[in-house]
């Protein structure tokens, strides 16, 4: 998928259907929140053994439709990051199938430091790791 650094493919279980036999719409984020955990994981701030003391969390996220999903279709689910500020950032995703978009987001990204209770600036490690995975990309952010 041109344009996202990280893609995950996830096929779409007979649970993610509706009664108007297509996708949910609650499962469009969470096929967002795969790419985002694929990107954490990439990065290097997501662990199987726990959050840490900072961590990124959504403070905001949204949904366009494009088109439905329907049972057995392979979704492929691009993130990127658009942009990076002092203490918050913001990822896109964009889900494919068979190289047709069916829905774009987004997610306002909070750097929050779980002791304090309160945001803490990005560190600048944590920007140069971004910025490397999204040259792969050819992006410059």
């Amino acid at each position: 998928m041109e344009g996202y650094p990280v893609v995950v493919e996830e096929k779409v279980r007979y649970s993610d259907i509706d009664a108007f036999n297509h996708l949910n719409n609650v499962v469009f984020f969470q096929l967002f929140q795969q790419a985002r955990v694929a990107y954490f994981e990439e990065v290097g701030i997501f662990s199987r053994m726990g959050r840490g003391e900072q961590n990124l969390v959504v403070g905001e996220t949204s949904c366009r439709f494009l088109a439905e999903g329907h049972y057995g279709d392979v979704v492929q689910c691009g993130a990127r990051f658009a942009r990076l500020g002092t203490s918050s950032c913001e990822q896109q995703y964009r889900l494919e199938v068979r190289g047709k978009p069916i829905a774009e987001g987004s997610a306002v990204l909070v750097f929050y430091d779980f002791q304090t209770g309160r945001s803490a600036p990005l560190p600048e490690p944590l920007k140069a790791r971004i910025r490397e995975i999204e040259a792969r990309a050819g992006r410059v952010i």
